[in-house]
């Protein structure tokens, strides 16, 4: 129908059945390009983890975590050896039940550990009786004599204060070979059971094994090698988040000790190395040998050479 008026036609369609079937076709097509929108969405988004800074990452581009880069890692610039010697004695602190020399070496990356018992001779005297001559101090200068031991920092630690310490700073796995069923007797003795395997170590375990290797199966290898594998596992980036808490728990421990605040201040950059998963620490232990109450030569000189600086 058609309708004449001043400005042209205006045409009246006779029915609106074929203008309904176009608006239906189109918002067909309509939803089916929307559904097909989300579902690429979806896939895209699952694949990317929903970021557009993934989806926009070259495939190649790796991350320092992926590619092992310690450049691409803000760590400081360290060097030089700081060697560390730590005590241990019965509750009452009247008789030495070993002394640990331990080393980090930012020149090369290295934890080193050693053991020494309490009757190894060291500047022509056992430990536990220079200890009980003159202490901590005694027992630093018969060190410093046998080995030239340029000791940096020192802690003397009780039995039960040692296993809080080793405690505080964390846990540790370690994989023994063969199962221990030993034990010393006395007023001062004690046992240890451990099974084959790997086994979780506390502080309890730690101080009975390092007194079993030194005052019962005398193998002070075996001794170091279980040491630099603790150090290794106690000291991580987990360790260095909670450094300020972790380093008055111990303070609070020892016996006695020469470091201080400006000591602590000054490792900061050290202990951030060390920790760093991107550094990838090294180990070293001295293979030592004891006979009739001294370390053999080799021994002495061997130890000697790894804590030398």
């Amino acid at each position: 129908m058609k309708i004449f008026k001043n400005r042209g036609s205006i045409y009246i369609p006779k029915s609106n059945m074929k203008s309904d079937r176009e608006q239906k076709f189109l918002f067909a097509c309509l939803g089916v390009l929307i559904t097909g929108a989300l579902v690429v969405l979806i896939i895209f988004g699952v694949r990317y983890h929903f970021s557009l800074k993934e989806f926009f990452r070259p495939n190649d581009l790796q991350t320092a975590a992926e590619t092992g880069d310690t450049a691409a890692v803000n760590l400081p610039d360290v060097s030089g050896k700081t060697n560390f010697v730590i005590l241990e004695t019965d509750n009452d602190a009247e008789s030495l039940h070993f002394a640990l020399l331990v080393q980090f070496d930012m020149d090369s990356n290295t934890y080193k550990a050693a053991a020494v018992g309490p009757d190894i001779r060291a500047d022509n005297i056992p430990l536990d009786q220079a200890y009980e001559q003159g202490g901590a101090a005694a027992v630093l200068r018969a060190l410093n004599e046998e080995f030239s031991l340029s000791v940096d920092n020192y802690f003397t630690f009780t039995d039960k204060n040692f296993t809080s310490m080793f405690d505080e700073l964390g846990s540790a796995t370690y994989a023994f070979t063969d199962s221990i069923r030993d034990e010393l007797n006395g007023d001062d003795g004690f046992y240890v059971r451990v099974s084959a395997g790997e086994q979780k170590v506390d502080g309890d375990l730690c101080l009975r094994l390092i007194r079993y290797w030194c005052q019962i199966e005398n193998d002070y290898t075996a001794c170091n090698n279980f040491l630099v594998s603790m150090l290794t596992e106690l000291f991580n980036d987990e360790l260095y988040t909670d450094r300020l808490n972790k380093f008055s728990s111990v303070i609070n421990l020892v016996t006695d000790t020469d470091m201080t605040v400006n000591d602590y201040t000054e490792l900061e950059d050290v202990l951030q190395v060390a920790c760093s998963e991107f550094t990838g620490m090294n180990v070293y232990y001295p293979e030592a040998q004891a006979q009739n109450g001294s370390f053999t030569d080799d021994s002495v000189q061997s130890i000697r050479s790894s804590f030398s600086k």
